[in-house]
């Protein structure tokens, strides 16, 4: 049977806040009657003045609303720091700006931004970074946010600069249980090296001269 841990339970869940809950509501409906009828007292509200008696009504349910959603609030966005997402600009972080170009220094294209896009959030997911944002800036530049990362903000920063390394791996000869669950997931050498998973690949894009596609009898790749 599945046991649940206790602080991921819903504040709602929990016994002694439900009947903490149940308690207050009892007691606020038992006082609504008298302290309705002292506030009509106060204002010299009488019965016939039904304009009045709307009023106060209204007003009523308006602070009961405003304490109600202010209760409410509390309890979803506590604690704030878990769940409300802080920027940069507030936690600090990591703020880098990338500039893309071409090997043989021709024009960049959208298509080459587009997928360098994609290679800079693999690598800032792989990281751990949380909350991680990727803008194009003009038509071959990035800036990159990390906000709260702070702690390892020399990690990402090498991690964005260092060039992207291709290795194959025979999964058979990997005798770690773990470092081949991981391959069988499709986590990259990246992830792997970050779980402290020792690996020898038996070839490198080094040995790589060309690559070409072959279609097969249906049609795949």
């Amino acid at each position: 049977m599945e046991q649940k841990n206790k602080n991921t339970l819903s504040i709602f869940q929990r016994p002694v806040w439900v009947s903490l809950f149940a308690l207050t509501a009892a007691i606020s409906w038992g006082w609504a009657y008298p302290l309705i009828k002292m506030g009509m007292e106060e204002y010299q509200i009488t019965a016939d003045m039904t304009g009045s008696k709307m009023l106060f009504a209204g007003i009523r349910f308006f602070i009961s609303g405003i304490i109600i959603l202010a209760i409410a609030s509390a309890i979803v966005l506590y604690p704030p720091q878990d769940k409300i997402t802080q920027g940069l600009d507030i936690q600090g972080g990591v703020s880098v700006n990338l500039k893309a170009s071409t090997t043989d220094g021709s024009p960049i294209t959208a298509e080459q931004m587009e997928q360098t896009q994609k290679v800079i959030s693999n690598r800032v997911n792989a990281s751990g970074a949380a909350a991680a944002t990727i803008q194009q800036q003009g038509s071959d530049a990035f800036l990159v946010q990390v906000p709260g990362a702070a702690e390892n903000s020399q990690a990402i920063l090498d991690t964005l600069s260092s060039q992207g390394v291709l290795e194959f791996v025979n999964v058979a000869t990997i005798e770690d249980e773990t470092a081949r669950n991981f391959i069988m997931q499709g986590l990259t050498g990246m992830n792997l090296k970050k779980e402290g998973v020792a690996y020898k690949p038996f070839m490198t894009g080094e040995n790589v001269e060309a690559i070409r596609k072959v279609l097969a009898d249906n049609g795949l790749l």
